[in-house]
């Protein structure tokens, strides 16, 4: 892996032996937040994507372009702030990674990620259906902020990762978007930290 501006070995480098137990201070106050506990994969059912290029369709289930628009938004974000690329198909085959529904779901579940085709490493997810529940989500005053949120976090399970704890940031944590800030709708630097280190 790369070193970068947040990688603690990039801080430490050219740092004397009080330099390096700082850095080993700050990253042990780090380890023992809420959020760095965590396990990955931490889905429902313990599986990583089955590689870094995430694959992805619209089924036709889409008939709103108002729609249309929240997969591709978390599709792109998870390509922006990750090693992950997306790749769009247009045309749902077979071996699409990730196929998006838009469809109504049980009362009071929002969207929902599963897998559907387990790969030859049993701790690997092939393929994943991911559904939005568009009349759930646009329960409640923040509809634009609250589709992009949900559709993020079912895109985050669909590659490993867990639900937050109430004090986290970031598309991961359950229930309704708590604000218009752009954090909600994002992974976590930690998100991103699992993300990368795995793919």
């Amino acid at each position: 892996m790369k070193a970068t501006g947040n990688d603690p070995r990039a801080v430490s480098r050219g740092l004397g032996r009080g330099g390096i137990l700082v850095v080993t201070a700050i990253m042990a106050l780090g380890l023992a937040s809420p959020a760095a506990a965590d396990t990955f994969p931490g889905n429902y059912d313990l599986r990583l994507a089955d590689d870094a290029i995430q694959t992805y369709c619209l089924t036709s289930t889409f008939f709103l372009e108002e729609h249309k628009v929240v997969p591709e938004y978390a599709m792109y974000w998870l390509d922006q702030t990750t090693q992950m690329s997306d790749m769009s198909q247009g045309t749902c085959v077979n071996s699409t990674d990730a196929k998006w529904y838009d469809a109504n779901l049980p009362a009071g579940i929002r969207g929902e990620r599963v897998c559907i085709v387990v790969g030859d490493i049993p701790s690997v997810c092939d393929r994943s259906n991911i559904t939005l529940d568009f009349a759930e989500l646009d329960i409640g005053s923040l509809d634009w902020e609250d589709r992009r949120k949900t559709a993020c976090h079912e895109l985050g399970h669909s590659v490993g990762l867990n639900h937050h704890s109430s004090g986290a940031e970031g598309c991961m944590l359950s229930g309704e978007v708590p604000s218009a800030d752009v954090q909600w709708r994002r992974y976590t630097t930690h998100d991103v930290g699992h993300i990368n280190a795995a793919y």
